[in-house]
This record gives structure tokens, C-alpha cells and sequence, in this order.
């Protein structure tokens, strides 16, 4: 075989970014990211937008077999970075945080994120992916 080349893709974060976040954290409200990404790449946007990394738990460290949801919530507490995970792990966190009395808010654009709105009532989706607005939609 022989190489021809290569293509590199890259999905810069909006420039309001930093702005949004610093209105958040002004407010207090805590930012997590629930991603089917590598930690590698999350950890380098949280670094380029100013988002302090406490923790990141990737979903092969979640077996939710094991996890139940006061340990996953817990889990959750520590951590504000969570790489790797399937719609079902993002799914589970937000409910264990939710069975602890936080009041959770979700925004996701992909269709890996379409399970997780129809159950969390709210759901913005800004240029998403037409399942994730149709199950936002739906409820």
C-alpha cells in the first residue's frame, strides 16, 4: 500500500463560547461534557474555550452492570468531563444527577444525542441533526 494522503478535520467551537461560559459560571451553573468523542480531543477544546477540567471518566471506566445511580452520580459529581460514551451511558448520568436532585439541562445536535432529550423535557438543539430535533420535538 502506499499513502496518498490524508484529510484532517476540524470543528473550531463558536467564538461566543467563552462569553456563554463565563454567563454560566457567573450564575452558577456547573458545565459538563457528555461526549462520544476521545478524551483527547475533548480535553484539548475544554483547554482552547477556558473550561477547567476537574475530572474526566471516559465510558469505557463506566460499566453501568456494575454502577448504580447513587455511585454513577457520585461519579458525576467529581468529574465535568465524560469522553467515550455510548447514548445510553449519557443517558444514565443525566439521570442519576437528576435522582439527586440537580436540575439538569441538555444540549446536544447529534444523533447519538436523540435518546437522551425525549426523557429530559428540554432539549436545544441549534444545528442539529434532524432526529435529535424531531425526538426534542416530540415530547
Amino acid at each position: 500500500m502506499t499513502l496518498m494522503g490524508f484529510t484532517a478535520f476540524y470543528d473550531p467551537p463558536k467564538k461566543s463560547v467563552k462569553e456563554t461560559l463565563d454567563f454560566m459560571r457567573y450564575h452558577g451553573i456547573e458545565i459538563k461534557i457528555l461526549t462520544g468523542d476521545s478524551p483527547l480531543v475533548t480535553k484539548k477544546i475544554c483547554e482552547d474555550i477556558g473550561l477547567p477540567i476537574k475530572k474526566i471518566v471516559t465510558g469505557e471506566d463506566l460499566d453501568l452492570n456494575k454502577i448504580n445511580s447513587e455511585t454513577l452520580a457520585n461519579i458525576a459529581l467529581e468529574a465535568n468531563i465524560f469522553a467515550r460514551l455510548s447514548p445510553i451511558q449519557k443517558e444514565k448520568i443525566i439521570s442519576a444527577l437528576r435522582k439527586k436532585g440537580y436540575v439538569v439541562g441538555y444540549l446536544g445536535d447529534g444523533i447519538n444525542d436523540a435518546p437522551s432529550p425525549k426523557r429530559r423535557r428540554r432539549h436545544l438543539c441549534g444545528n442539529a441533526v434532524n432526529v435529535a430535533k424531531e425526538t426534542a420535538e416530540s415530547y
